[in-house]
């Protein structure tokens, strides 16, 4: 069993083969800081490892859908080439990483979506695109105005196929 507790920014939720996870940073509307953007670079490990995980579901906690960097992070990185080279290697893997999982990923887009993560919402549609994963349904963004999961339960949207 996969141990998701070294996780501070993102809480993981497991329910009948779905993982529902959420940024937790609400202050600032899930803006990505440090911690955060090296969570979201491994956790696509760590569910590929999960054999009781069948499908991920991203959200938010609060508002916003997770955003890109915060200002502290994009700030500590202005003239700092070590800083942004380490940055954009952590960002290519959560691309990466994400990509390669062999589970459906469903993004469960709620309030604004701006800048880094909304983007991974866009993959699940690349990769659909260009046949990489034929045997996953197309990808749906769940609340993001097309269909709303039923009673706000998305562990019963993702079940039900609705999105």
């Amino acid at each position: 069993m996969t141990d998701y507790s070294q996780y501070r920014h993102l809480v993981v939720e497991k329910q009948n083969g779905i993982a529902l996870l959420t940024t937790n940073r609400p202050g600032v509307l899930n803006a990505t800081n440090a911690k955060l953007h090296n969570e979201l670079s491994r956790i696509w490990l760590d569910l590929g490892d999960d054999a009781e995980v069948r499908v991920a579901v991203i959200t938010g906690s609060g508002s916003a859908f997770p955003a890109a960097g915060d200002f502290e992070m994009i700030e500590q990185a202005i003239g700092n080439a070590d800083a942004v080279a380490a940055t954009m290697q952590e960002a290519g893997d959560i691309v990466h990483n994400m990509i390669n999982l062999d589970k459906p990923v469903v993004s469960a887009i709620n309030g604004v979506a701006v800048g880094g993560l909304p983007g991974d919402g866009f993959i699940g549609r690349y990769l659909d695109s260009r046949r990489r994963r034929p045997h996953h349904r197309r990808p749906h963004a769940l609340g993001s105005g097309r269909r709303r999961p039923r009673g706000g339960d998305l562990t019963a949207a993702v079940r039900h196929g609705q999105g």
